[in-house]
């Protein structure tokens, strides 16, 4: 059964996911969302429309 990225992890290409290959779905999975996290911390508007006043 192919997981979230279809066949993408399926290493020894049996058709099937084992658990090693659900972690490393898994894994790259959780650190993709962490990374979007952080951009969306790092991008604020409030910080933006704060230095646009500043500068008038």
């Amino acid at each position: 059964m192919p997981g979230i990225f279809g066949n993408m992890f399926d290493f020894n290409h049996d058709g099937r996911l084992d658990a090693l290959e659900q972690g490393v779905e898994f894994m790259v999975l959780q650190d993709m969302l962490e990374d979007e996290e952080g951009m969306e911390d790092s991008f604020n508007m409030d910080e933006m429309r704060e230095g646009d006043e500043d500068e008038f």
